[in-house]
């Protein structure tokens, strides 16, 4: 299967985004981390891609038009040689089309694709059952959480989680779990957002389910949504789940 790119947005699309990323300075260097040059599928897009991408690692700066066109000349000793991307960037001078929708499309696009990757590699490390790169596999999602954001946004997500676990506004909801609602100060609060990482078939969907249904008691309205899973599935390992968790409690409450 062929990865998807920019191709099914059309050349319009790419041309745009391509004249934003060295036109827009801020959005270049916002976007230059996650973007890659196979997501287009015009060679000389592709070309210039990966131009803008070595030049900003080795100057930490977005070429301008002048500065891009002389890099690709030089490569290729003549400017008629490089005829075919000097006029691709001077194409991209004359487009005087600008839209903020197509910035903001292309960089979910790469933040996506490259969020994606990660997982993966996370997906790799649980499933050979690596569980002393815990740290590791934090390290790869908090890395992953950041790349697309602007130089000056950029926020850790882990800073003070402490402080805001105990801010007086945060309104948590039990996730039916005493000791792990011990360890999150209540539970999950409203607006933040709990992940659970563990590998095929250890009980992900019975442990939401838990903790969909806890915060169902306690009077909140719930949406729980299950990919690929059978009734019979359901019938064994969801519905009973009152039982297996109040063992499950217990025993992490002992321990």
């Amino acid at each position: 299967m062929s990865e998807k790119n920019f191709g099914f947005l059309g050349a319009s699309f790419q041309q745009t985004l391509l004249k934003a990323i060295i036109e827009n300075k801020k959005y270049g260097e916002q976007i230059i981390d996650v973007i890659e040059s196979k997501y287009f599928d015009n060679q000389s897009f592709k070309y210039i891609t990966q131009h803008i991408k070595e030049y900003y690692q080795k100057y930490n700066k977005i070429p301008d038009y002048q500065s891009l066109s002389q890099t690709i000349v030089m490569e290729y000793g003549s400017q008629e040689s490089a005829r075919v991307h000097l006029d691709t960037i001077q194409d991209l001078m004359d487009n005087t089309k600008e839209d903020p929708m197509v910035q903001e499309e292309a960089l979910n696009f790469c933040k996506q694709q490259n969020l994606k990757k990660e997982i993966k590699h996370v997906n790799t490390i649980i499933e050979n059952g690596a569980f002393q790169e815990y740290h590791k596999i934090e390290g790869i999602i908090q890395k992953a959480l950041r790349v697309g954001l602007p130089p000056d946004e950029t926020v850790d997500v882990f800073q003070n989680i402490d402080q805001a676990l105990e801010k007086d506004n945060r309104c948590p909801i039990p996730t039916g779990i005493s000791g792990l609602d011990s360890v999150l100060k209540g539970g999950l609060g409203i607006g933040e957002l709990g992940v659970v990482l563990a590998p095929t078939g250890t009980g992900k969907s019975t442990l939401l389910t838990l903790f969909a249904n806890t915060a169902y008691n306690y009077g909140f309205n719930v949406l729980q949504v299950f990919f690929r899973i059978v009734q019979m599935l359901l019938n064994v390992n969801i519905i009973p789940y009152g039982r297996v968790f109040h063992q499950m409690n217990n025993q992490i409450i002992k321990n």
